[in-house]
C-alpha cells in the first residue's frame, strides 16, 4: 500500500507578552451521556463536571491563566 508521510503536530501558539495562557478543561460525557454510574447511582458525568469546575476556579485563583470548560452545564456535546 501507500506510504503516507506522518503530519507535523499541531502546535499551540505561544501567548503574547501580556497574555494569559488559556487552558481548556474537558470534563466529559454529560446531556444523554452519562458515562458510568456508580453503586450509589451517582453519573460519572455529574463528578467529573463537579470537578472540573473546581479546577477552573483554583487556576483562576492563581490569576496566572484564562480558564475555559468545554462544557459550562449538563448537555451532550
Amino acid at each position: 500500500g501507500a506510504v503516507i508521510p506522518a503530519s507535523k503536530p499541531l502546535e499551540a501558539p505561544l501567548p503574547k507578552e501580556n497574555e494569559k495562557p488559556i487552558i481548556v478543561i474537558d470534563a466529559g460525557h454529560g446531556g444523554k451521556d452519562p458515562g458510568a454510574i456508580g453503586a450509589s447511582g451517582r453519573h460519572e458525568k455529574d463528578i467529573t463536571f463537579d470537578y472540573a469546575r473546581a479546577l477552573r476556579e483554583a487556576l483562576l485563583k492563581t490569576g496566572r491563566y484564562q480558564v475555559l470548560l468545554t462544557r459550562d452545564s449538563d448537555r451532550f456535546i
